[in-house]
């Protein structure tokens, strides 16, 4: 009958498995396990830890996938107050004219887009461009952004 082990980690993570009817050698360190626990372990390595002899279920967080936070550009623009918005307006015409025309571009964007997604890096290099300015703070802007 074949014969399965389990090579593991320090934390009872396995490394590598092997079966004496593939390996020609088995490694001293080795752990023996049953068939069972063989196809359970290679189905859910990264769930599975081997702990005082027993093959234990460990609980894995799944990392959070971003959910894109969609807002229409009105409901963008209405996170800014009123005299926010018009010194953005009133410095996006005045670096205009001295040559810069990133702000105006951000601008002109936004009422382009049909949706604004708040954690676009556009949109986040928009607002670090705001800050920038000095038209409103870092917190202000992170504000603005939370969903």
């Amino acid at each position: 009958m074949t014969q399965k082990f389990a090579l593991l980690h320090a934390d009872g993570s396995a490394r590598g498995f092997l079966s004496d009817d593939l390996h020609d050698e088995i490694p001293a360190e080795a752990v023996p396990i049953s068939d069972e626990i063989w196809a359970e372990w290679i189905d859910h390595t990264a769930t599975r830890r081997w702990v005082d002899g027993q093959l234990l279920v460990i609980e894995v967080e799944e990392p959070a996938t971003p959910v894109p936070q969609m807002i229409t550009p009105r409901e963008f623009r209405l996170r800014f107050t009123l005299a926010e918005r018009a010194a953005l307006t009133l410095a996006a015409s005045q670096t205009l004219l001295q040559g810069d025309p990133s702000l105006q571009v951000f601008l002109d964007d936004l009422s382009a887009a049909q949706t604004v997604d708040l954690a676009h890096p556009e949109i986040l290099a928009g607002m670090d461009a705001i800050v920038a300015a000095n038209l409103i703070s870092r917190a202000r802007a992170d504000e603005i952004l939370a969903a």
